[in-house]
């Protein structure tokens, strides 16, 4: 992506998320590529699954993104509120 190939970047990081599906970091950079690709609903489902493996402050606020675009705000409150609560717990 850094190096201005969004495509291949795109193909690269869904041959990584095949191999191992397990790899919630792998699914986080799928869904920030399909986003900037305007690939909103495969955006939020990578980030959902990302989410799933492990709950981050990026792919919350990415995927509040996301449902945001498509009109889904109250998912989006839904994130932003889980992203307040991480934050709580990390400071801690």
């Amino acid at each position: 992506m850094k190096l201005g190939q969004s495509d291949e970047a795109l193909t690269k990081i869904k041959l990584a998320t095949d191999l191992d599906p397990q790899l919630a970091i792998a699914w986080q950079y799928r869904g920030e590529i399909e986003m900037t690709h305007g690939e909103t609903v495969p955006a939020i489902d990578s980030l959902s699954h990302a989410l799933q493996l492990n709950q981050t402050a990026i792919a919350l606020r990415k995927r509040a993104e996301c449902y945001r675009k498509i009109g889904y705000n109250d998912r989006a409150e839904e994130d932003l509120h889980a992203l307040e609560d991480l934050t709580a717990r990390t400071m801690k």
